[in-house]
């Protein structure tokens, strides 16, 4: 198996979309992502596999969303699994 395949299969992709390109709007994207991975990375730790990963995150959409409103400074959050 690849580098890249190893690597990928033991990885969960984040996107985080600012409403713009301004300096201050990129600042809180980061601070979005920053909150939502402190709030995931100890639950995923226990996933075992994707399966579990996966399940791990459905359960978890709300608390995505609460992390991710608090570090949005008021903005609008949309989470969603795809």
């Amino acid at each position: 198996e690849s580098e890249s395949g190893r690597l990928s299969s033991g990885l969960v992709r984040l996107h985080v979309i600012a409403v713009s390109d301004d300096e201050t709007e990129q600042a809180i994207k980061l601070r979005v992502r920053d909150r939502v991975l402190e709030y995931l990375s100890p639950r995923l730790e226990a996933a075992e596999n994707a399966a579990e990963a996966l399940d791990i995150l459905e359960a978890s959409l709300e608390g995505i969303e609460a992390a991710a409103a608090d570090a949005a400074e008021g903005r609008r959050v949309s989470v969603d699994l795809g």
